[in-house]
C-alpha cells in the first residue's frame, strides 16, 4: 500500500528518472563482462559511455575508437546520412 502511494505521488516520468541511471550502470557493467567477440553494437555503445563521460581527451579518443571499431565489424550496420541537395 505505502508502495503505491508513493509510486503515485512521484508518477511514472520521475520514477523512470531515477531509476535510469541505474539500469544504466548495470548494462554497462554487463556488457564490460562479455566476451569481445561476442559485443553487439548496443554493447558497444555502452562500453563507451564511461570514456565519453570522463570528458577527457584520452577518454574521448577510446570512446571513438571503440564506436569505430564496432563500425568497422559490422560492414552491413546501415549508416546516418546528410540528404542529398537534390532532395
Amino acid at each position: 500500500m505505502a508502495i503505491d502511494l508513493h509510486l503515485d505521488m512521484l508518477g511514472t516520468e520521475d520514477l523512470s528518472s531515477a531509476i535510469e541511471p541505474t539500469v544504466q550502470a548495470v548494462e554497462i557493467k554487463r556488457a564490460l563482462a562479455k566476451p569481445t567477440d561476442t559485443l553487439s553494437a548496443y554493447d558497444s555503445y555502452l562500453r563507451a559511455l564511461p570514456y565519453y563521460y570522463s570528458q577527457t581527451r584520452g577518454g574521448l579518443g577510446q570512446a571513438e575508437a571503440l564506436s569505430a571499431g564496432q563500425l568497422r565489424s559490422t560492414p552491413t550496420m546501415p549508416r546516418r546520412s546528410a540528404p542529398s541537395p537534390t532532395s
